[in-house]
């Protein structure tokens, strides 16, 4: 490989694995919100399976919210 190869696939790559170093290292502002309703949409997932259109996941995870008390 070439210097400027290198050169030039270091600078197209860095950014890129910086920018996912920092989206991993980052806090969830609301962290106790977040996993609960990404929770409430696994379980929507897991009960329905796959194969319905969307308005049918949106009122399954709209109940599942209402039943775990999370305001939408």
């Amino acid at each position: 490989m070439t210097q400027i190869t290198r050169i030039s696939l270091q600078y197209r790559i860095e950014p890129i694995a910086q920018n996912l170093v920092d989206y991993t290292m980052a806090e969830f502002l609301f962290k106790a919100l977040s996993f609960a309703i990404f929770g409430a949409a696994m379980e929507v997932q897991r009960t329905l399976g796959s194969g319905y259109l969307e308005a049918v996941y949106q009122a399954a995870l709209a109940y599942e919210l209402k039943l775990r008390r999370i305001p939408f």
